[in-house]
């Protein structure tokens, strides 16, 4: 599925279509992967994600406390 953007204000703005059942008032994260993607990431989800970047990068946040 193709959505197209548009500029509204210094923003760039898209259409979520209401079949994605995603509710109103969600948070949405863009991340880059071999071109632009868009995933929408539950609550719950993102919660469990962040545990998983916390483990896997513990040192290096460590060093950069250390600085």
């Amino acid at each position: 599925m193709a959505v197209k953007t548009r500029k509204q204000g210094n923003s760039i703005t898209i259409t979520i279509p209401s079949e994605f059942n995603i509710p109103s008032d969600e948070i949405i994260f863009i991340h880059e992967e071999s071109g632009h993607q868009i995933s929408y990431v539950s609550d719950d989800a993102f919660d469990l994600k962040l545990d998983t970047i916390f483990d896997e990068y513990d040192e290096i946040f460590k060093a950069l406390v250390e600085k």
